[in-house]
C-alpha cells in the first residue's frame, strides 16, 4: 500500500478482471489503498437459493478457480492493482 492510503473497499463477488480495471480507473486515482475480495478457492455450488453469498466460504479444494475467475486472472488482478498502488 502506498503511503497515506488508508481506505479499503470490499469488492466481494466481483470478477477478477473487473477488480483489476476498477483499481486502474477509479480506486488508485482516488486514493484507495486496498481491496478485499471474495475467497478465491474453489467452493461448493449451491443453487437453492440461487448462489447465496456464504457458499464462497465453503471451500472444496485449493484450486484458485471460482465464479470470480481462474488462477491466471487472479494473478493478473493482483499485479495490476499492486502496480497502481
Amino acid at each position: 500500500m502506498k503511503y497515506g492510503r488508508t481506505s479499503i473497499v470490499h469488492l466481494f463477488e466481483w470478477r477478477w478482471a473487473d477488480i483489476a480495471a476498477e483499481c486502474e480507473r477509479y480506486l488508485a486515482p482516488n486514493g484507495y489503498g486496498g481491496v478485499q475480495i471474495s475467497p478465491p478457492s474453489e467452493s461448493i455450488v449451491v443453487t437453492n437459493p440461487w448462489h447465496p453469498w456464504w457458499q464462497r466460504y465453503q471451500p472444496i479444494s485449493y484450486n484458485l478457480c471460482s465464479r470470480s475467475g481462474n488462477e491466471n486472472e487472479l494473478r493478473d488482478m493482483i499485479t495490476r492493482c499492486n502496480n497502481v498502488g
